[in-house]
């Protein structure tokens, strides 16, 4: 007989792996990778990512996520740094990638030609809230809560979304 892991015991792994990538010791880097964002050249970007963190030994997560709906900001780059709000970056070529990981990751100095906000509970100084902006201040999103926040290649990024909670639910909870 094999051993099938509870809804449960899967959603705790993902809520640790979670917490780690959310609040732990690495910077977590996300490229939106969607159609957009290919097509303004994502593919590139998260190359040069992962090729500049490696050449300056930093350790960090790098994820290629959906779109965040900002298709005109593409390639968007969002980097979370420990203890710090998430900054998104736009229009980010191969090129900028040295520049942003120098001054950002490694110094604590924002690429002001680059920003286009900040999410999180703490500001950025003359950074501007992502939400208060025009293309997202009147959304409530909920299908697409999820796009360019968490990779889709990764369950447990999804599980620890609430991702198979109503399936979990309606199999072993409710009543046929």
């Amino acid at each position: 007989m094999t051993n099938v892991a509870t809804y449960q015991e899967i959603r705790e792994e993902a809520d640790d792996r979670w917490q780690a990538l959310t609040a732990g010791e690495r910077p977590w880097v996300r490229v939106g990778t969607a159609m957009c964002g290919q097509a303004a050249g994502a593919v590139q970007v998260v190359e040069a990512v992962r090729d500049e963190l490696k050449r300056r030994d930093i350790e960090a997560t790098v994820s290629e996520v959906g779109c965040l709906g900002l298709c005109f900001a593409e390639p968007l780059v969002d980097v979370l740094k420990p203890g710090s709000p998430r900054l998104f970056l736009r229009n980010v070529t191969p090129d900028d990638i040295s520049q942003i990981v120098e001054s950002y990751l490694e110094g604590a100095e924002v690429p002001a030609e680059k920003v286009l906000g900040y999410l999180g509970d703490s500001p950025i100084d003359g950074v501007p809230d992502l939400s208060a902006l025009p293309g997202m201040s009147y959304q409530e999103r909920i299908v697409l809560r999820n796009a360019g926040n968490i990779a889709p290649d990764d369950i447990y990024q999804y599980v620890a979304q609430g991702g198979y909670l109503a399936l979990n639910k309606a199999l072993f909870q409710m009543q046929p």
